[in-house]
């Protein structure tokens, strides 16, 4: 046997921030969804997230087109037929539905986040959507590649739909954003906009400073770790009981631990 480590290719030929990031909650589950490509159903969340998202991406694409604004109700519309989209392509039965979920329930929900945004969306002046990017540096054999949510003159923004408000300093924490950064020319401001999917609908306009380029450096360097030991196949499990563990909410719990998991309340 030999005593070096095998590195081989990453399994997508490139790293992005979310395969980054799933590697960092739990290098196991990185392997089960990246080499082994094994899906799990998506959760009714994740779908209203995902419509949600592509509504936005709608109104700000057309705010580009037409040179301001969408009308409010035309938002909706294109909110609820995104999320009517995502329904359509996985089969009810295939959704890791949460409790009170219902179709009409994620349209309804969907409707009232976009309604509370709608101040903020119309004070944004867009310069780029969903914009594609490539990173390559020439002392690493693989791209970072990614898509930032929107760009305006002094902003980068990303948008997050959570059940619950996020920490104050989220923005500030977040390597997602560092990422953006990279890619981007200097902004004044780097932003979390949290749609928080509430009884009664909340925002947060969570915002940072641009990262140093010491932080950008660490970043990297954290990246280029996480690559290595990908393409070297090391995938430990990480503890069920430690402190921050997905374990509780992995959908490949019962195959990573030959169990049932065991729902409290």
């Amino acid at each position: 046997m030999s005593e070096y480590l095998e590195l081989k290719g990453l399994p997508k030929g490139y790293l992005s921030y979310t395969q980054y990031n799933q590697w960092l909650r739990c290098p196991k589950q990185f392997e089960y969804r990246y080499v082994d490509g094994l899906k799990i159903p998506p959760k009714s969340s994740l779908i209203l997230g995902k419509g949600i998202h592509r509504g936005l991406e709608w109104a700000f694409n057309d705010h580009l087109r037409a040179g301001h604004p969408p009308k409010q109700n035309d938002v909706l519309a294109a909110t609820v037929e995104a999320v009517e989209g995502e329904l359509k392509e996985i089969p009810k039965s295939e959704i890791d539905w949460a409790a009170g979920d219902t179709d009409s329930k994620l349209k309804d929900d969907s409707v009232g986040l976009i309604k509370v945004y709608e101040p903020k969306r119309i004070s944004i002046v867009p310069k780029t959507v969903e914009k594609k990017f490539d990173i390559e540096f020439s002392n690493m054999d693989y791209k970072l590649t990614g898509r930032v949510d929107l760009e305006t003159e002094k902003e980068i923004i990303d948008f997050k739909t959570t059940s619950r408000k996020q920490p104050e300093d989220s923005a500030e924490q977040s390597e997602q954003l560092s990422l953006y950064q990279i890619q981007s020319e200097p902004k004044e401001s780097l932003e979390l906009h949290v749609l928080i999917r509430k009884k009664v609908p909340g925002l947060q306009v969570l915002k940072s400073l641009p990262r140093n380029p010491g932080k950008i450096n660490e970043l990297l360097e954290n990246i280029g770790k996480v690559a290595t030991l990908i393409k070297a196949g090391i995938f430990p499990k990480v503890l069920e009981n430690a402190p921050g563990s997905p374990c509780s909410y992995c959908g490949y719990y019962e195959k990573c631990r030959n169990k049932k998991r065991i729902l409290k309340g």
